[in-house]
């Protein structure tokens, strides 16, 4: 099994849009997912990678709570490693498609 070394980054766009940021090999590869959600960039906090908690967020025209964007952005993440791993076991590189 070898191991791909990977990083993530949750960030918010200028236009407020979510975005979850995947670098591997030496960070020659390069990926970003949309998470689905467009958020006010002041309700962001940079340090946790994640909405700042007990927010509200009007997206057409219905009310989203921080939590729910949060759990997006989680799984996300889980999908991602889960990804990853599977290319572990098999001894292989992902490429970008």
């Amino acid at each position: 099994m070898k191991k791909t070394n990977f990083s993530t980054r949750a960030y918010v766009m200028k236009n407020g849009q979510v975005m979850i940021r995947v670098r591997w090999n030496s960070k020659k590869n390069e990926v970003g997912f949309s998470v689905g959600y467009t958020i006010d960039p002041l309700k962001w906090d940079s340090d946790k990678q994640l909405v700042k908690s007990n927010t509200t967020h009007k997206i057409g025209g219905k009310i989203v709570y921080a939590r729910e964007i949060n759990n997006a952005i989680r799984s996300f993440l889980v999908c991602i490693e889960e990804v990853f791993a599977k290319y572990d076991l098999h001894s292989k590189i992902p490429t970008t498609t």
